[in-house]
């Protein structure tokens, strides 16, 4: 009886000691495969041309070296032509206007660029109401899945809700909600078809007219509103303009046209403008305020309060590039 137990237990000790090196080795190659798989996804997307990602591959890639470089929000997306600087002013200019972010990711976008492109000469930084406050929720979050590795985005992307610790550390989870992407980067690593938009170095004009969409805002916000300067991204503002300074890259705060209703709504606007000033002393830079141009009085040149459309940002960058040629803020070559 004895020696039956005794070759019993002996059995399962075996049997169990088979079963976990099997579901190790089990474990250890599907992982291998997933992280194998999640490589060719990421370094698929990271020769796309894809809507959200041309920018960060441009400049992962380092691909723009331009001499002028403008950033900032969605306000610099849309507001402000390469093109039309170039062919007014005679240098290289790209856009890395950041939709749906603030200072603090369009700064970690910013160093982002300088790791991997040359310092440009100038750096146009556009400016609005919302600039030094804080967000809380990953605005598109899949623009920043082949990245993560990035210390940069990575150190950025903590600071928002929408990514865990397991999309961090375990291959393909963060594509869960977003499985599109998995099957571009697929597509794209193996050249079987190559996504494209039609941005212009990062510069989009929107073909679109004025709606009701203020009309209802204003009936919201009848009050005002204020708008709360985050301490923390203040303070990378000016860490921001200071390492800029010490790097001998010259700064352009620009304040782009806001439609002129949407500005008296904001309580405390003329407090926040006051602080880009100040800033502008401090670090001997120039602040173009176009908050009273003739584009602010009149909606047919924006699609909604904060954003021109086509025809509002081929006039305001025109004028943006008259104003720098007049006032010598940029030297041409």
């Amino acid at each position: 009886m004895v020696t039956k137990n005794l070759f019993t237990f002996n059995f399962r000790r075996v049997y169990m000691t088979k079963f976990i090196k099997k579901t190790i080795i089990f474990i250890l190659i599907l992982f291998f495969l997933l992280f194998t798989f999640e490589m060719i996804v990421n370094t698929g997307l990271r020769k796309s041309d894809d809507f959200l990602l041309s920018e960060w591959n441009d400049i992962v890639n380092g691909e723009i070296n331009s001499d002028i470089i403008i950033n900032g929000s969605s306000r610099a997306w849309v507001h402000i032509s390469p093109k039309i600087l170039e062919e007014n002013i005679n240098l290289s200019t790209y856009n890395l206007g950041l939709d749906g972010f603030h200072f603090n990711m369009q700064y970690a976008r910013f160093k982002s660029f300088l790791e991997y492109n040359e310092k440009p000469k100038v750096v146009i930084q556009t400016l609005d109401i919302f600039s030094l406050v804080n967000r809380n929720g990953l605005y598109k979050k899949e623009q920043f899945y082949p990245y993560l590795n990035e210390n940069h985005i990575y150190e950025a992307t903590q600071d928002y809700k929408g990514l865990n610790w397991f999309d961090y550390n375990l291959p393909l989870i963060k594509y869960r909600t977003d499985p599109e992407y998995l099957i571009k980067g697929f597509l794209e690593f193996f050249s079987l078809y190559h996504f494209t938009n039609d941005k212009y170095k990062g510069f989009e004009a929107q073909k679109r007219e004025w709606g009701n969409s203020f009309k209802k805002f204003h009936n919201e916000n009848k009050n005002g509103i204020e708008q709360k300067v985050n301490e923390d991204i203040l303070l990378l503002f000016d860490t921001f303009l200071k390492k800029c300074k010490e790097n001998n890259i010259q700064v352009l705060l620009v304040y782009p046209p806001e439609y002129i209703e949407a500005q008296r709504l904001y309580t405390n606007r003329e407090e926040i403008i006051k602080i880009y000033r100040e800033f502008a002393i401090k670090y001997n830079f120039y602040f173009l305020d176009y908050s009273d141009s003739f584009l602010s009085y009149k909606n047919k040149y924006f699609y909604n309060s904060q954003h021109l459309n086509k025809n509002g940002a081929v006039k305001f960058s025109n004028i943006l590039a008259e104003d720098l040629k007049k006032y010598k803020i940029i030297q041409q070559e």
